[in-house]
């Protein structure tokens, strides 16, 4: 099935204005399931039961743990052409049904305002065309239960279930049925006609969602007789005079068009970046045949906008856009907004293999990057590939092709470099177990359609399995699952086998159809029956908001959680809950929880937690005792969380002394560092909870570590003992051969003190003799050495000289390979000397080696699971996890300089001159200290415009990738030439950030420049219009040239002359075409120029000579009277606006600002009829020139009046 971006696709719910869904009864069924049987109360009781046999399923659908957060789940587009839309995308308030203003078929308001009206009559195709704001009526003229089927046409204009795309309402496969006497229709019940009118343009209280320049076609079937009718919905675009516009090309040269992408814009909310909460507003559109897009955007949603376009039909396979999106201030009209589609650099590859290694063929891959999707389907050998470009995928198999045969493999998440190797292999388990069960309502009525999910984890590095099946007409239920992932031992860490645990199954349903006790089954094997779950329906409700204390604005995504414990409801003996509900807030702060309540007076007790968004520790703890059939409203106000801590201790000598000015690192999410005092004290505040790991530097002392350091809201004491923490006490013995008790030499003895940290080691001498001086505690021993097994004494009590002797026994016979391989460090030079130490994971056997002159190494090994250390003084120390002899560490092994790194320096963001904008110039300094431990750097571009060069203090933006730059031995400083979001246009200057990243050899280290911004300037000018030709006929002159096609044209200027004169500017036109009515002579030269978005103006074209052979006094007369936009629009200095007079009129035309304001009178007189035409020089009544902005012109004539708006940018 084809993934699609969340927010891209939710746009597409715009097409719900054209059909029922967008009542109040659709708002009722996102909101809670529960009101689904009362929204159908007056369809009758044979209707009623088939809606609900429809609507159970589709309640039922969970959101996949391990795949998706709650509340948000992702799109797909499946193979009937299925656009599901889920439960986020809708909001709590969408567009109204004018249902209060139309009481009974079409009103007599309906009808004088010249509201068309869409009829399914099921004998022939109606069609409507409409503007998204206006309001439309549906008509569907049948006495049967009609199943209602919205499509957008995918660009052809030929409906085609094949190609075009089927929107299903926001729970997922929810159909839409209307009947005759249903919910929201607005004539009267019997008369064999459902209606409803819809009001596109309500934006109180929701987000509006607009479809621009599509088709939507409406297919209506009689559940019945199964007739087909269909209704055509032609959406023309509004005019308002903000809009975004631009082009989408294919790279290449000449670059082509790319027709029929999709293009979305949507407002930027109340959230901000990096949150992804709902859009406020959207639009969605299409490129027409020239790449050429539109949108308008109604004047009062003015503001910060994403815009981004995908390749939804996948016309363009391979292909990707450039820039992935912009993020732009929208406050006029926005042009050149222009992506490319440049063909993928990179590949994503792998083998699907089941557990014997057998390839497994025809498996759907797909790989997702924002709205971006690829897609491919393994060959007989396993193999798929897919392109990418750089940035982070997240690659998973089609689940539908895996249920019943295999288990569901956890995705793999994939950062993509340039210039880098990709892969991603899955591994399938053949299913060949069933756990069964059964769903029911408390009564013991059976629940068909559940969906029940099985999953089991196997550690990190595996990750988890799942499967899923649904139930029965009977309520049951049989997953099928694999018996060869049960049973096995999984250790939350590898070397520490104490806190390990048997992989097993857990099973669990989710439906908003009531509460599921038990909520899961832990601990399952296959095959197990009788996993039966209990549905109890609510019986009281507790809804509420959930606000910000500090600011008091509603949160969205907070999540409030009520649980109660009931031994009635008979829950797991490892369920800590008898019974517990979530919900997460919407964008209005807003949640319901169905609750069970009790009978007076003892109720039930419920426990209330709420949380922080994206936090999993209660803000608040609130208990409720609730009666049956009430409903309770409680609103919280919550404080952010605590998200750092305090790390604090002391860095001491072997003795105990204090260490002064010790240096104390913290890395882990976040990078800390400080320095100790005198007495060795060191603090470190305002840490980022998370874990992490530190380490202690000191003159003379070997630096210390301590790993796995949780920070969190506790303070966190850390001891660093440096040195080699030697003491008095002296510990020695012998290491032998069991057997022959010969010594052993280079045997390794290692000596942990878990206070200490480090361990101390000893190789014996020839005679087999090894030595320790230790401080007193208690220690764990071990000693190994090449060819034998490891012998350990653990607990011993050292409080005065010890004698400790080691037999080992001989590993000879276990060893059966040997491993070889090569070390060179960053730049492929050998490295001789590495010591390389290997431990089993088992830890019975312990070997080590040293590298030769050439850097190769060989050692043999007993069969195992190892870590390998690769130890070397200068480099950092490398680590590897292996199963010997089918696995070994890479060959070579790169070790990489200990190099302290300081971040490039952004020097300078430059306009590239004599350019058509949409670039500028990068210099920075390299990083310090690079000795080869830099790779690359990459280029980043801020989402968000700024204010000027530098950043405020807290600007906070998300980044866009935009390109790698290789690194060169000889170069201090470099340039590179960046794309900007949009161009300064006049005395408008739009800043773009920037920030480059150098990026380590391990592609895991980075170190990021300073934020700097800069400006770009189309400052090239269009080419001159060329086949200038004018014609005289009925008193006009009809002007025509070619199009200025090398880049996009705002307008065209319009100049005149007589003979003798000097050619002067007449007129605009955005279209290569003009009529000159008002003309001045009979021998009249014309030419025109261009201008760009950059309002670069074109040199003047040749010019073109007409002869007037007879001028007749004739006007054009139009119809009626018209108020036409002005042009240019925006303007600098002055605009042009024309109206039409159907006969002689007194006029008066005037300019106001935005808040009402008188500026200028800029007509009151007598105007014959015809096409009239004033000019404004942006200035005021008294002659001032006003400052940019919106400005309001109003005409007047005789009872005709119309508004428009323009806007003056200097």
């Amino acid at each position: 099935m084809k993934k699609i971006a969340t927010v891209a696709l939710s746009l597409l719910f715009v097409v719900s204005v054209v059909f029922g869904a967008n009542s109040d009864l659709t708002v009722k069924r996102v909101q809670k399931s529960r009101m689904l049987k009362s929204a159908f109360s007056t369809i009758g009781q044979e209707q009623k039961v088939s809606l609900e046999e429809k609507a159970i399923p589709v309640l039922n659908k969970r959101v996949r743990i391990g795949k998706m957060q709650p509340g948000k789940m992702h799109l797909r587009k499946t193979d009937n052409e299925t656009i599901q839309l889920h439960n986020w995308v809708m909001p709590k308030k969408t567009f109204k049904s004018e249902k209060s203003k139309f009481s009974s078929g079409i009103s007599k308001a309906a009808q004088d305002e010249g509201i068309d009206t869409l009829v399914i009559d099921f004998i022939e195709n109606d069609t409507v065309q409409y503007v998204p704001g206006g309001i439309l009526v549906l008509q569907v003229i049948s006495t049967d239960s009609v199943l209602i089927e919205p499509y957008v046409d995918n660009g052809d204009g030929i409906f085609d279930l094949t190609t075009d795309l089927l929107i299903t309402g926001p729970d997922m496969e929810e159909e839409i049925w209307v009947i005759d006497g249903g919910e929201d229709d607005e004539t009267s019940a019997g008369d064999g006609i459902f209606q409803i009118t819809l009001n596109t343009g309500d934006l109180e209280g929701g987000a509006w969602f607009g479809i621009q320049g599509g088709t939507i076609f409406i297919s209506a079937t009689e559940k019945t007789s199964q007739n087909q009718g269909l209704g055509v919905c032609y959406i023309d675009r509004p005019d308002e005079n903000t809009s975004i516009s631009g082009t989408v090309m294919i790279e290449g040269e000449p670059m082509l068009p790319a027709a029929n992408m999709v293009v979305v814009a949507f407002q930027k909310n109340e959230f901000g970046d990096g949150n992804d909460g709902p859009p406020d507003v959207g639009f969605l559109t299409m490129t027409d045949d020239t790449g050429y897009y539109l949108i308008e955007i109604p004047d009062a949603m003015r503001g910060e906008f994403v815009v981004f376009v995908f390749d939804f039909w996948n016309f363009y396979p391979g292909y990707f856009p450039d820039p992935d999106m912009m993020s732009l201030p929208v406050m006029g009209e926005i042009p050149d907004v222009n992506f490319v589609l440049r063909e993928a650099t990179e590949t994503i590859y792998g083998y699907v293999m089941d557990e014997n290694n057998n390839p497994v063929p025809d498996i759907r891959v797909y790989a997702e990057n924002g709205p971006h999707y690829v897609e491919d389907t393994t060959d007989a050998s396993g193999y798929y590939v897919l392109p990418v470009f750089p940035g982070w995928w997240r690659v998973e198999l089609e689940e539908d092709d895996l249920i019943g045969d295999y288990m569901i493999p956890p995705e793999q998440h994939l950062e993509v470099f340039e210039d880098g190797d990709h892969p991603a292999d899955f591994t399938l388990y053949t299913t060949n177990g069933n756990i069964q069960g059964n769903v029911s309502y408390q009564d013991g009525t059976p629940v068909q359609g559940i969906e029940v999910e099985a999953g089991i984890w196997l550690g990190e590095e595996e990750g988890g399995y799942w499967t899923y099946s649904e139930t029965d007409e009977y309520g049951d239920y049989n997953l099928m699952v694999s018996t060869s992932l049960q049973g096995r031992q999984i250790c939350d860490d590898d070397w520490d086998t104490t806190n390990c645990w048997n992989s097993s199954y857990w099973v669990s349903i989710w439906t908003e159809d009531g509460i599921v006790v038990p909520r899961e089954y832990w601990d399952i094997f296959a095959d197990t029956t009788g996993l039966d779950f209990t549905i109890y329906m609510s019986d009281a409700m507790l809804s509420g908001y959930i606000f910000d204390s500090a600011t008091g604005d509603p949160l969205w995504n907070a999540g409030i959680h009520a649980y109660i414990k009931d031994s009635t409801f008979v829950p797991l003996p490892q369920d800590p809950y008898s019974m517990d509900v979530w919900d997460w807030t919407d964008g209005d702060g807003y949640y319901e929880l169905p609750l069970i309540g009790g009978t007076p007076p003892d109720g039930k007790l419920w426990n209330i937690e709420v949380f922080w968004p994206g936090e999993w520790i209660p803000s608040v703890v609130d208990t409720l005792n609730v009666f049956s059939g009430n409903n309770y409203t409680q609103d919280y106000y919550i404080e952010p969380p605590v998200t750092q801590g305090l790390v604090e201790g002391y860095v001491y000598d072997k003795d105990g002394i204090g260490i002064n000015n010790a240096r104390v690192e913290l890395y882990g999410p976040e990078y800390y560092e400080t320095w100790t005092d005198g007495s060795g004290y060191f603090i470190l505040e305002n840490v980022e909870f998370g874990w992490y790991s530190a380490t202690a530097y000191a003159p003379d002392y070997e630096p210390n570590t301590i790993y796995d350091i949780l920070v969190g809201p506790e303070p966190v004491w850390l001891e660093f003992w440096m040195g080699s923490s030697q003491g008095d006490i002296h510990v020695s013995g012998y290491v032998t051969d069991a057997v022959t008790t010969e010594p052993i030499l280079g045997s390794l003895v290692l000596a942990f003190n878990w206070e200490f940290g480090e361990p101390f080691s000893f190789f014996t001498d020839s005679s087999g003799y090894y030595e320790f001086f230790l401080k007193p505690g208690l220690y764990d021993f071990q000693a190994g050495a090449n060819g034998y097994f490891v012998e350990y004494n653990y607990s011993i009590d050292i409080y005065q000289d010890t004698t400790l002797n080691f037999s080992l026994n001989s590993a000879v016979d276990a060893i059966t390979d040997t491993l070889r391989g090569r070390v060179v460090d960053d730049i492929g030079n050998p490295l001789k000397r590495v010591f390389i130490y290997f431990e089993s994971d088992t830890s019975t056997y312990m070997s080590y080696t040293f590298t030769d002159f050439n850097g190769n190494y060989e050692i043999g090994l007993v069969p195992g699971y190892y870590r390998a250390m690769f130890s070397k003084k200068g480099f950092n120390t490398e680590e590897r996890w292996f199963n010997f002899p089918s696995e070994s560490p890479e060959d070579p092994l790169t070790m990489y300089p200990e190099t302290w790194v300081t971040g490039p320096q952004l020097i300078d963001v430059m306009d590239v001159p004599m350019d058509q904008g949409k670039q500028v110039r990068l210099k920075w300094k390299r990083a310090e200290g690079l000795q080869g431990a830099v790779k690359c750097y990459q280029i980043w571009r801020a989402i968000r415009p700024m204010n000027g060069p530098e950043p405020p203090s807290e600007f906070e933006t998300g980044w866009d990738y935009i390109a790698t730059v290789p690194i060169h031995p000889d170069f201090d400083i470099y340039n590179y030439v960046a794309p900007t979001l949009y161009d300064k246009i006049g005395d408008n200057i739009y800043w773009t950030g920037f920030i480059v990243t150098a990026i380590g050899w391990d592609n895991w280290s980075y170190w990021d420049s300073n934020i700097k911004a800069g400006w770009s300037e189309d400052n090239l000018s269009p080419e001159t219009p060329t086949n200038l030709t004018g014609s005289f006929s009925e008193g006009a002159v009809a002007l025509t040239w070619e199009a200025v096609i090398n880049e996009p044209v705002k307008y065209y200027s319009i100049y005149r002359r007589l003979e003798n004169e000097q050619l002067a500017l007449i007129g605009y036109s955005a279209e290569p075409e003009f009529s000159d009515t008002e003309l001045p002579g009979s021998d009249v030269y014309y030419a025109v120029s261009a201008t760009d978005y950059g309002l670069n103006e074109s040199p003047k074209s040749s010019e073109t000579k007409v002869t007037i052979t007879a001028v007749e006094n004739v006007v054009e007369i139009p119809d009626e009277f018209a108020l036409k936009p002005n042009y240019p629009n925006p303007f600098n200095p002055e605009t042009t606006i024309e109206f039409a007079l159907p006969k002689e009129s007194k006029v008066t035309l005037t300019v106001y600002n935005l808040k009402g304001q008188f500026i200028r009178e800029l007509a009151r007189s007598e105007y014959n009829a015809g096409y009239q035409r004033v000019v404004w020089d942006a200035r005021d009544q008294y002659g001032n020139a006003v400052g940019s902005g919106v400005y309001i012109y109003t005409i007047k004539a005789d009872n005709f009046s119309q508004t428009r708006k323009m806007i003056l940018l200097r």
